[in-house]
């Protein structure tokens, strides 16, 4: 029972983040500081990136440490060598929360290969790998092929192209928006159905060990919001 609360409770961020993303694709006017939303969810969908690309190198270089000192310097060494990405994509979106929820999701990885290195690698794997499934296909299709804008028109459409940012997805932000509430809803459906697996068949929650939208930031200023 308490395996499958924990399933339903780690769903809910990422069905959320997936329903703002949605409503920001469908009609960006109803949304608060619509166009921080906006430049938030297109680093989101990048540092969701960064910490799939991670999770692999995570797993192997802390069973690859011996002592305790060669744990934390691994962990020191990956979180500084992927947080120079993170920092590229917030200082080009100008959205700092992606910094904190890369922290957060980092901090929640090594906790839980410290606690229990087994049910953390197979948590940290398991979810890395159905990320990599989802968020693929959804990259190819939402880059290659026409894409509706919906909402995102106007003002909003120029929304993220800040001075430090170029690219597709700058230039056409529904495109990215597109795909994360398409692949957060993906992700979202499966950490529910997980909940009503059998228990010895779960690879273990999202909440802590990957999602960038499983740590329930809130609103467009920090950790509870998205943009300076």
């Amino acid at each position: 029972m308490l395996h499958r609360i924990t399933y339903l409770l780690s769903s809910l961020p990422l069905f959320w983040i997936s329903w703002r993303l949605f409503e920001l694709w469908i009609r960006p006017e109803a949304v608060p500081d619509a166009e921080s939303w906006i430049r938030f969810g297109v680093a989101l969908l990048l540092l969701e990136f960064v910490l799939l690309h991670s999770g692999v190198f995570v797993v192997f270089g802390f069973a690859a440490a011996s002592t305790l000192l060669q744990k934390i310097g691994v962990g020191v060494g990956l979180t500084l060598f992927y947080g120079l990405f993170v920092i590229g994509f917030a200082l080009g979106t100008e959205s700092r929360a992606v910094l904190e929820i890369y922290g957060l999701v980092m901090v929640g990885r090594f906790a839980t290969l410290v606690v229990d290195r087994e049910k953390g690698t197979a948590a940290i794997l398991g979810r890395s790998v159905l990320g990599v499934l989802f968020y693929i296909p959804l990259m190819f299709l939402t880059v290659l092929f026409p894409i509706p804008r919906l909402g995102i028109v106007g003002d909003f459409a120029n929304a993220a192209r800040t001075s430090g940012a170029s690219g597709v997805w700058v230039d056409d932000p529904h495109r990215p928006i597109a795909a994360g509430a398409l692949y957060f809803l993906a992700m979202a459906l499966c950490e529910a159905a997980a909940a009503f697996a059998k228990q010895g068949q779960s690879t273990g929650s999202t909440g802590s060990t990957g999602s960038a939208g499983s740590t329930g930031s809130t609103g467009p200023t920090g950790v509870t919001a998205m943009s300076d």
